[in-house]
């Protein structure tokens, strides 16, 4: 039994990516897509998402006077909702970029 069903499944796959391949290309060819998905991932590395996953910091902290402290002190720390700020700007400054030139 274990047997027709692997065949089965392989089978199955491999018509289906076979029967899906031309509706696939295309998309992989795009380069508005992969344009898109290279600025998410920019804006991500740049704004230090991957530091804020490494390192699991914070979202947000007190500033010891009852307020909220947004960005950290010194070079070394980092908090999450930093991270969004920097990413907005970044986007922000993209954008009157492509507006402007």
């Amino acid at each position: 039994m274990r047997w027709i069903t692997g065949i089965t499944m392989v089978l199955g796959g491999v018509t289906g990516a076979f029967v899906a391949w031309p509706y696939v290309l295309p998309l992989l060819q795009n380069r508005n897509i992969w344009a898109a998905l290279s600025l998410i991932g920019i804006l991500l590395f740049i704004s230090g998402h991957m530091f804020n996953q490494i390192r699991r910091v914070p979202y947000v902290a007190g500033d010891g006077r009852g307020g909220i402290s947004y960005f950290a002190g010194g070079f070394q720390n980092q908090y999450g909702l930093e991270t969004q700020i920097v990413a907005a700007i970044c986007r922000f400054h993209r954008c009157m970029e492509a507006l402007l030139c």
